[in-house]
């Protein structure tokens, strides 16, 4: 099983955590991850999801991996691919060219 990584902070969580939000499809639950980040665990407990509250943490990642992790969830709306997008990113000169236009 693999890691998703929080857009706000690069923390990494458990895939199994969008198959575990009670009333969410797996897919509603990507778009949420995508948007909170880590705030949607902190929120799955309450029952209440509100948008605004995202991931304030401070980030445990550099700019570089945390604009990587952007850009990965940005290519897909599959959480199965963000994780080889990302690595692809990660070693390509695009990938470069897409992180510093998110870091800019």
């Amino acid at each position: 099983m693999f890691d998703l990584y929080c857009p706000h902070c690069g923390e990494p969580h458990d895939h199994d955590l969008l198959h575990d939000l009670g009333g969410f499809t797996y897919d509603a639950a990507a778009i949420l991850f995508k948007t909170l980040g880590c705030a949607l665990i902190d929120q799955r407990d309450s029952g209440q999801f509100i948008e605004s509250r995202v991931c304030l943490a401070k980030p445990v990642v550099g700019q570089y991996s945390l604009a990587t992790i952007k850009a990965a969830h940005a290519l897909s709306d599959y959480p199965d691919e963000w994780d080889y997008y990302a690595a692809g990113l990660f070693a390509s000169p695009e990938g470069e060219a897409i992180a510093a236009q998110l870091l800019s």
